[in-house]
């Protein structure tokens, strides 16, 4: 039998930290923090599927480790992960700790057993708690433990296979964006709903001050919020923030005040490609350094971690699009039910865990009522409770105005 062995520490104690790998890749990197000082060596045991997908490659990247050893198993055969775990030299090093969280239910059992017998320490992460993990063995009673270290938003993101750029917020103190909020929820914006229309349009590029003179209407809006306009302009961040973005910084900057988070615990305005890593075509246990990417970009309005838990949070400052229409001069579109798909869609791409709001500053009863027409206002509370029931099933929080208004903490009402 061919025995792999690793020849790097001849004159050194050697410990070894073994980490099976699956989609779920976090409870991977927050062990690996836990003993990174302590641990010498780190071995993976990882399938064809994972490997194509780039998980370890994702782990390593996020753990800040490299060139780690890797044992291929198949993912549901107790004899051949067993045969490919007999291959691998574990008699040299003097302690082994074993992460169990991810993997087959096939690969845990076995590594379960397989490790036992060599005395190896065991644990689990259950992520119920913000930094609870157990120690499996040794010990008959379970010892609960708590991680000593915090994950930050770019090693979480990393961990999923995640590259990120962050747009830049605006120059706007949360102050004044608390003004805004004001002047929104008052109905201020519903007097200029035509000028906003015209500035959702100059989104990309900004308005110049020449082209800014010859909109008196689009002017008196910016007056009445009071917006300043450096040297007669808007730029595209102005423009972003005035039609909308203005939402996600009162969000993302009250929580980061709520909660008292850093630039590393919190970020407003992310945009987000995952990649994945191909395998060679000739030798499929060798990886490619090349990522490709196998979706488009997502955006993200304000995603934070707090107490090693990951918040996305989704920011519409109306669920009801207003569409300009030749004979009704405006038309309804509600597009909670598309907001509510695309988060739930997302929501998997990062973990078991991740906790996901859509906040909207559209009042439900006061958008249900509005109309005078009894048909039109049950249609309005079918739809609305069916998509409400639709996020709780998904498990996605909504939070409309009357939430919004009457809270102290956005953080109470998401977490």
């Amino acid at each position: 039998m061919l025995m792999i062995t690793v020849n790097k520490y001849k004159n050194m104690e050697r410990i070894l930290l073994i980490s099976l790998v699956s989609d779920q890749t976090l409870p991977n990197v927050q062990l690996i923090k836990e003993f990174k000082e302590e641990a010498t060596d780190f071995l993976f045991i990882s399938t064809k599927a994972m490997e194509q997908k780039g998980c370890r490659a994702w782990i390593e990247q996020a753990a800040d480790i490299s060139n780690s050893p890797f044992i291929k198993v198949e993912q549901f055969s107790f004899d051949n992960i067993i045969e490919q775990l007999d291959l691998y030299d574990f008699s040299v090093f003097k302690r082994i700790i074993v992460n169990l969280t991810g993997g087959t239910k096939v690969m845990t059992l076995v590594a379960n057993e397989y490790f036992k017998e060599m005395g190896a320490e065991i644990y689990y992460i259950t992520g119920l708690t913000d930094y609870e993990y157990i120690k499996l063995y040794p010990g008959r009673k379970k010892q609960i433990l708590s991680l000593s270290s915090s994950i930050t938003i770019e090693e979480y993101l990393k961990s999923y296979g995640f590259s990120y750029k962050i747009s830049a917020e605006s120059k706007n103190s949360l102050a004044y964006t608390k003004i805004l909020f004001e002047y929104y929820c008052n109905g201020l914006f519903n007097n200029f709903e035509a000028s906003l229309a015209f500035l959702r349009g100059k989104r990309k590029d900004g308005i110049k001050a020449s082209t800014l003179k010859e909109k008196p209407e689009v002017l008196n809006f910016l007056n009445e919020i009071k917006y300043p306009i450096d040297e007669g302009l808007l730029t595209s961040a102005d423009v972003k923030y005035i039609t909308g973005d203005w939402f996600e910084e009162y969000v993302g900057l009250r929580l980061k005040e709520e909660l008292n988070l850093s630039d590393e615990e919190l970020m407003i305005g992310v945009e987000m490609n995952k990649t994945s890593v191909a395998l060679a075509k000739n030798d499929k246990t060798k990886l490619l350094g090349e990522q490709i990417g196998d979706n488009n970009p997502n955006e993200f309005d304000v995603i934070f971690i707090y107490k090693n838990k990951f918040y996305i949070v989704e920011c519409k400052t109306s669920i009801i699009n207003k569409i300009s229409d030749p004979i009704k001069g405006w038309k309804e579109e509600n597009i909670l039910g598309e907001t509510i798909y695309k988060a739930d869609s997302l929501k998997s791409k990062f973990g078991s865990f991740a906790n996901t709001t859509i906040a909207t500053l559209t009042g439900f009863k006061e958008y249900i009522d509005s109309s005078p027409d009894k048909g039109i206002r049950n249609n309005r509370l079918k739809q609305i409770s069916e998509q409400i029931d639709r996020a709780n099933l998904s498990g996605i929080k909504i939070l409309d105005k009357s939430l919004l208004e009457g809270t102290d903490s956005i953080f109470d009402l998401i977490k």
